[in-house]
């Protein structure tokens, strides 16, 4: 694995916050000054290609990465982008169960607005 890939998984792995690839940018720019986000970029394509990393997938909002790969859902705020794990474990076997058809995946993302959205908008 090259040096800039690992930075790039390291980012990522030390994210609590499913970092944007431009977020990843900035975190590893202070690690690598040289790097340039079409390297940022290629890197996280590839991890996410060799089953390092997930790739969240958010309409109107850019991609996110996760480090965790056992399958789970997001929660994103419909305001900031913010995304936020959520366990719907549960939920998705009672639906199995219903239909009687053992489901092989399940992409969810709820969406809500979060708690310093909420603040702002007060003030305002």
């Amino acid at each position: 694995m090259t040096k800039q890939r690992q930075l790039v998984l390291s980012v990522v792995e030390g994210s609590n916050n499913h970092p944007t690839a431009k977020e990843v940018f900035e975190l590893a720019k202070k690690h690598m000054p040289g790097i340039t986000f079409a390297t940022i970029y290629n890197n996280l394509n590839r991890l996410v290609d060799d089953g390092k990393i997930l790739r969240i997938r958010i309409p109107d909002h850019p991609d996110h990465f996760d480090h965790t790969l056992k399958r789970h859902n997001h929660i994103v705020c419909d305001k900031c982008g913010k995304v936020k794990d959520v366990a719907l474990s549960d939920y998705v076997a009672k639906i199995s169960k219903e239909i009687n058809i053992p489901l092989t995946g399940v992409e969810i993302c709820l969406h809500y607005v979060c708690e310093d959205c909420l603040k702002k908008e007060r003030k305002e």
